[in-house]
């Protein structure tokens, strides 16, 4: 079932939906991406809990799943992730972002396929087929879903992930967004078109106008 950007940060517990909203915001602007990719990139690792203790069955952990040796180049332990808040994990989202993208040589992610790959599987970023299957321990234990036809995870089939479950009604929230905009404008001319009416008819009835 597709979800919005409401259905993602209502995921969060109230208490911490505001802090961690805004913390979204502030790495999403550092890394140069969108909150909404981020927001649905950690949506799917995290399996739609958003919680920073989740941990896989190889040891991946938190909300874009670190690696035992990937937090150790950030200069922690999946053991301390775990214990983190989600406000205070996000800095490790951040570092973790920059430090392949320094890597890589990227100055910038094109869209969610290269984000989604920075975590999954960071060399894939590069890869200019877009049908051809990825190969790691971690693929073998993806989840189902990123699988194409024939089972293999490709950018193709990323791609087919995010635009079936989350851009199809980022999209339409925009386009709600837009048309209430649209209606609102034309309500208040609907408005101001009775005053001028009004103003008008008072004018050319000396002041007094009959709505009988």
């Amino acid at each position: 079932m597709a979800v919005n950007v409401k259905d993602l940060i209502n995921k969060v517990p109230a208490n911490e939906r505001s802090a961690f909203s805004a913390k979204v915001a502030k790495v999403s602007a550092n890394i140069g991406v969108q909150p909404k990719d981020l927001m649905a990139i950690m949506d799917l690792e995290s399996a739609g809990t958003f919680d920073p203790a989740i941990q896989n069955s190889l040891g991946y952990t938190g909300l874009i799943q670190f690696g035992k040796a990937a937090a150790k180049e950030l200069g922690t332990t999946t053991d301390a992730l775990k214990k983190m808040t989600r406000v205070q994990q996000m800095d490790y989202v951040e570092k973790y972002y920059k430090m392949w993208m320094k890597t890589l040589g990227i100055k910038k992610l094109n869209d969610f396929v290269d984000m989604y790959l920075i975590v999954f599987y960071p060399t894939g970023v590069k890869e200019k087929d877009p049908n051809k299957p990825f190969s790691t321990d971690k693929v073998e234990a993806a989840n189902k879903s990123l699988r194409d036809s024939k089972g293999n995870i490709t950018k193709n089939s990323i791609r087919a992930v995010y635009e079936r479950k989350y851009q199809g009604l980022f999209d339409k929230a925009i386009q709600l967004a837009s048309e209430n905009k649209v209606a609102t404008g034309a309500s208040i001319l609907f408005f101001i078109g009775i005053v001028i009416l009004l103003i008008y008819l008072l004018k050319k009835s000396g002041g007094k106008v009959s709505v009988a």
